[in-house]
């Protein structure tokens, strides 16, 4: 009737079928690396799924619930030159010091 026959229907969802596997697929890859796991854990579900592609449905039953929640992962807090110079000397100052010890400039700022 329209020139799709059952043959064109199913090589269709075969087609949609296979990327949608594929999708998912690389969904597992991008949330194994962008996440962590305790141990080893992290490298075995990348290799895993990288060798054995159909095995990111484990994935997604088991190694989802081995993630460390985002919250539990201590941050860490950037690092902040607080180092003062006299300058007038050169010399370190300690934070908070109103003169050089070195050489008794006033400090400003």
């Amino acid at each position: 009737m329209f020139g799709i026959g059952l043959p064109e229907v199913m090589i269709l969802g075969v087609i949609v079928f296979i990327v949608c596997l594929i999708g998912y697929w690389v969904k597992a890859l991008i949330d194994i690396l962008t996440n962590e796991f305790t141990g080893s854990n992290k490298i075995i579900w990348l290799l895993l799924v990288i060798l054995i592609p159909i095995s990111f449905i484990l994935y997604f039953i088991i190694g989802a619930k081995q993630k460390i929640p985002k919250s539990s992962i201590p941050v860490s807090s950037p690092v902040r030159n607080l180092n003062m110079f006299c300058s007038n000397c050169g010399k370190e100052i300690k934070e908070g010091s109103k003169f050089c010890r070195s050489c008794g400039n006033k400090i400003t700022g």
